[in-house]
């Protein structure tokens, strides 16, 4: 119950900057006109504000992302997109959450919903960055094509 309540108030409060809860991280916020980074990142897609902020899924999602985003790899962007952002970006992309990793070839990969498996945001960095696959499928990514607005 303190658990919950603990990670619900955790998660209310850092999703707000992604990560500032006592992390120091810096998550940059897309503005609506620019393009994709040049680099490898990892695209969040989340409503603002979240209509399901009170949810154990919610906190468990924000709590995962939150870690990940304090020990981030070096090279990484971290950017948060709202749903309408995130629709002008995607062929056909429906999500209200989304975790996309983008290598710097432009190259996507998409996990819908709520990330609530920690072991893909590793993977997903790692690719991004240059490496391999490494069993992504199989862990609910897919390709996404993305558009590339300049």
């Amino acid at each position: 119950m303190i658990g919950t309540l603990l990670r619900r108030l955790l998660a209310t409060l850092s999703l707000a900057g992604l990560c500032l809860v006592a992390t120091g991280c810096a998550v940059a916020r897309a503005p609506v006109g620019s393009s994709l980074p040049a680099g490898p990142a990892m695209i969040v897609v989340a409503p603002d504000p979240a209509p399901d902020a009170e949810s154990e899924a919610y906190a468990d999602w924000a709590g995962y992302l939150n870690d990940f985003a304090a020990e981030k790899p070096a090279g990484l962007a971290i950017i948060r997109m709202t749903p309408s952002r995130w629709q002008r970006l995607a062929v056909a992309a429906k999500e209200d959450y989304a975790t996309v990793f983008v290598r710097r070839d432009g190259v996507a990969m998409l996990h819908p919903g709520k990330l609530l498996d920690p072991q893909i945001y590793p993977a997903g960095a790692a690719w991004a960055l240059g490496g391999p696959a490494g069993g992504l499928t199989e862990m609910g990514l897919k390709p996404l094509p993305l558009v590339r607005k300049r």
